[in-house]
């Protein structure tokens, strides 16, 4: 985020014009990452030295897709979070800054379609190679699983697949990087016979898009359902990581958000954020309304790349296959609809104005699946989509099965540095001053938070120190983008691991025995967060020299008023120690 060392100063320049004229490319980066980090866990960072590893390198989240993998093996994964959080925790050397709880996140498998397994005893990393020109047969029989594919015969999951393709169809598998045309649907032979459009490298249970085609598939499966029962009856147990966060994939409606919400959700525990991911041109119409529900909205750009209609389109080379580390580089041609940067800049504009969290992923830094370095354009998109005010990136191959996990985590925490260091603090709080706030974001807290954020940017606070149990008020502080960080005292574990995917938020768990008086209760949670402070180089974090603290307690009844103080660093440890936090203090030194 962006600190002392940025580009800018607060209201330095009038317009972006007059800011991107004055960028120095000698300034230092910022010293911490605003911007959330998601990281897939996968045979390549299949331990707890990884993991933490990664950790350390900046990663916030862990997430673990339900589309590869038996639960059993997803239950092994949190327990190896849980592993990777208690080394960290008693590793003298790191820094109390990285003992935050770790987000996680679990993918659903949605409407996806997927194919199958390769060979017996292969890995995830192994591929079989589709030819250009050749014929391959899709086999879509329940029976079809238990056979390999190969470069001449692929598995779908699908049973209806043969029913619903035509002549001329196009099938895109892994993103788009691999196209098919059909020839010959035979339904009763639950086949399909196809020839190869781009070939390439298939890997197993890649996702496959029959764009503009209503597969009539569920948006959450039964098997999605079960998944999230079986591991929210889990959350008792001590020695697996809580799940904060559920995504949905090619969410289309409300419902969908609220049936995930439900099915993830243990009895007498609170719920779990929910995200949907925004996958074809059904779920962008929907966006509103699912805002309204979800938590946070994904930008899945690869299932956008390939549903959305190809009219404003074009065709590129690229290099693509293990030809990637040979000096001939093998040149494929793909599809590129120009609508997607569209897509993924109004998504981020419309989470923004709604407080809700904006997730940018797929193809990130797609090169270090197999190099240790990225290209400038892999920087340069994520940078930019930064500077867009995306809250959070997130990683897949890259560090599922990528050879250098931990190498991408902390390429990509670089770039957010680079990038953050040129925003001009309180630039995006002026900006939301002049738009209309969505309905998801209006309300009393809303106030509450802007002047909270407001008090940073005016007295170059260090930090902003938030007492709360749910993500209302964290939430609203995020979405003005204050230029320090927020640190979120709660005690629910599952919502301090969810918090990590709001631009700005450090989650805080508070597990001291409870206060029967919220005042008191906040108070204690001030202070502890004050003892981190203390432990931890926080105050070289936020603006340069800085001794002040931006306190913000959310009210403790509907007939209250939400508190806010401005304590000096000394004064932290014994806040509200010679009494009561008084009823109203709104920008007042104490």
């Amino acid at each position: 985020m962006a600190s002392n060392s940025s580009n800018t100063h607060a209201c330095s320049f009038r317009t972006a014009l007059q800011q991107a004229c004055s960028l120095d490319v000698d300034t230092s980066p910022a010293k911490t990452t605003g911007t959330g980090i998601m990281c897939t866990i996968g045979p390549a960072s299949w331990s707890a030295k990884v993991i933490a590893e990664m950790v350390q390198a900046g990663m916030d989240i862990a997430r673990l897709n339900l589309c590869h993998g038996t639960l059993e093996e997803h239950r092994r994964a949190l327990k190896l979070i849980a592993e990777a959080e208690e080394k960290l925790r008693d590793d003298p050397e790191v820094s109390t800054w990285q003992h935050k709880p770790l987000g996680v996140a679990v993918d659903t498998r949605g409407s996806e379609i997927r194919t199958g397994a390769l060979p017996e005893h292969g890995k995830l990393t192994d591929t079989v190679n589709l030819e250009t020109d050749s014929l391959v047969t899709i086999d879509c029989s329940p029976t079809g699983a238990a056979q390999p594919i190969t470069s001449t015969r692929l598995w779908v999951d699908f049973d209806n697949f043969a029913k619903i393709v035509q002549p001329g169809q196009a099938v895109y598998i892994d993103d788009g990087l691999l196209e098919l045309r059909v020839e010959s649907p035979r339904p009763a032979d639950s086949a399909v016979d196809c020839l190869v459009i781009v070939g390439g490298q298939l890997g197993a249970a890649r996702c496959v898009c029959l764009p503009g085609v209503d597969t009539g598939m569920p948006e959450v499966s039964q098997r999605d359902l079960d998944d999230l029962a079986a591991l929210a009856s889990d959350s008792g147990d001590d020695s697996l990581a809580r799940i904060g966060i559920v995504m949905g994939s090619f969410v289309r409606s409300a419902e969908t958000v609220r049936r995930l919400r439900q099915a993830a959700t243990a009895d007498g525990r609170p719920p779990p954020l929910v995200v949907a991911k925004i996958g074809d041109a059904r779920g962008l119409q929907a966006l509103e309304e699912i805002l309204v529900e979800a938590d946070g909205v994904l930008v899945a750009r690869g299932d956008l790349g390939c549903e959305l209609p190809q009219e404003k389109a074009c065709k590129l080379s690229v290099p693509w296959g293990p030809a990637l580390m040979a000096a001939n580089l093998v040149l494929i041609e793909l599809t590129i609809p120009f609508q997607v940067f569209a897509v993924q800049k109004r998504i981020t504009a419309v989470c923004s104005t709604s407080a809700k969290a904006s997730i940018c992923a797929t193809h990130l830094l797609n090169s270090m699946l197999m190099r240790p370095r990225p290209t400038r354009a892999e920087a340069s998109d994520v940078a930019n989509a930064v500077l867009d005010g995306v809250d959070c990136l997130m990683l897949s191959g890259e560090t599922a099965i990528g050879k250098y996990p931990v190498e991408a985590v902390r390429t990509l925490t670089k770039i957010c540095r680079e990038a953050e260091a040129s925003l001009q603090p309180g630039q995006h709080l002026q900006r939301l001053r002049r738009q209309p706030l969505a309905p998801a974001a209006a309300g009393p807290l809303h106030s509450s938070a802007m002047a909270a954020c407001e008090a940073a940017v005016r007295c170059r606070a260090a930090a902003i120190l938030v007492a709360t149990d749910d993500a209302e008020l964290p939430r609203l502080t995020a979405m003005f983008r204050p230029p320090c960080p927020v640190l979120c005292v709660c005690r629910d574990e599952a919502l301090c691991r969810g918090l990590n995917m709001w631009y700005g938020l450090h989650p805080v768990l508070y597990t001291e025995p409870a206060k029967s008086e919220w005042l008191l209760e906040a108070q204690d949670r001030i202070r502890y967060a004050g003892l981190r402070v203390a432990a931890n180089d926080i105050l070289d974090a936020g603006p340069a020299n800085s001794q002040l603290f931006v306190i913000l307690v959310e009210k403790s009844c509907p007939n209250s008023s939400d508190l806010m103080a401005i304590v000096p660093v000394e004064r932290l440890l014994n806040f509200g120690a010679n009494g009561a936090l008084p009823t109203q203090s709104a920008g007042k030194i104490l």
